[in-house]
């Protein structure tokens, strides 16, 4: 990248290769996720926490942390202006004439940057993103969506069925000591030889995909939690990879104040596609006056 910005590195990929492993454009989010995420390193995150991984790193710890410093200066500018504050400025559009929306005003509010279409509150508009795309993880997170291709050599299928295996006799097990006779101590050593299995199993799952993952740290535990925790740099990040486009439409005049959640429309990435945008209503009821 010497020389070059992320967004002439992911054009010059995109010529190159066409697309990622994942099936996403390379786009200036997912270069700058990979080099961000913890696999390149050769790591994974488990419990929250960085540990080796069982594949080679494709660049150093050091070198990611001087990445980072990059990306985070704040005299760097990759929206033109300051890092943005809301998931949608500057990404989604007016569904009236299609231009770009920001976020301004004494109430935050998404308007139009060249138009004046559109006024819509900008934390209820991002509180229904979140539910979306929080619905989003707890359904998918766990599977293979998004996740790189599987090297050739390696049955994927047979891992997770073996996965599920030693977690229903490791369930068995232990109910059966419950109510059985046998001594803690040795239910509890026989759960940890069971864990150590499971355990060596997953890492044989994760080394069989090649290449990092654009949902590292959000795959494991609570989806909301992990939401909730990440900054929005990353929210943004994760919302360009599961949308290819999101339009607020012009309120409907009507008496009352109450924010119409239908009036947003949202896209899926093909890879990421599964729900229909009509679930957006499902996800997300506001309250009255909202």
């Amino acid at each position: 990248m010497r020389g070059s910005g992320i967004p002439t590195v992911s054009e010059q990929r995109a010529r190159e290769e066409g697309r990622p492993g994942t099936g996403a454009e390379w786009t200036s989010i997912v270069v700058r996720t990979m080099l961000l995420n913890a696999a390149i390193t050769g790591q994974q995150v488990r419990n929250g926490q960085r540990v080796d991984a069982p594949w080679p790193a494709i660049i150093t710890q050091n070198d990611q942390a001087r990445l980072r410093v990059i990306f985070d200066h704040p005299t760097r500018k990759t929206s033109g202006g300051n890092t943005p504050r809301w998931l949608l400025s500057g990404f989604a559009t007016c569904g009236l004439c299609g231009k770009v929306l920001v976020v301004n005003g004494s109430v935050p509010s998404y308007r139009g940057k060249e138009c004046a279409h559109v006024g819509r509150n900008a934390a209820k508009v991002d509180s229904l993103i979140s539910d979306l795309v929080i619905g989003w993880l707890e359904k998918y997170a766990d599977s293979d969506r998004l996740r790189p291709a599987p090297g050739p050599d390696v049955d994927v299928w047979a891992l997770r069925g073996e996965l599920r295996r030693l977690a229903d006799r490791r369930e068995k097990f232990r109910k059966a000591g419950v109510l059985g006779d046998m001594e803690p101590a040795d239910v509890t050593v026989t759960l940890r030889d069971f864990d150590d299995e499971m355990l060596k199993v997953q890492d044989q799952i994760a080394a069989a995909h090649d290449g990092p993952d654009p949902l590292d740290g959000f795959r494991d535990g609570n989806a909301r939690a992990a939401w909730e925790a990440a900054p929005v740099a990353r929210r943004r990040q994760l919302v360009q990879l599961l949308f290819s486009s999101i339009t607020i439409q012009p309120a409907t005049a009507r008496g009352g104040r109450s924010f119409d959640s239908a009036k947003i429309e949202c896209e899926w990435q093909p890879q990421a596609r599964g729900w229909p945008s009509s679930l957006t209503r499902q996800l997300w009821r506001p309250a009255a006056g909202r």
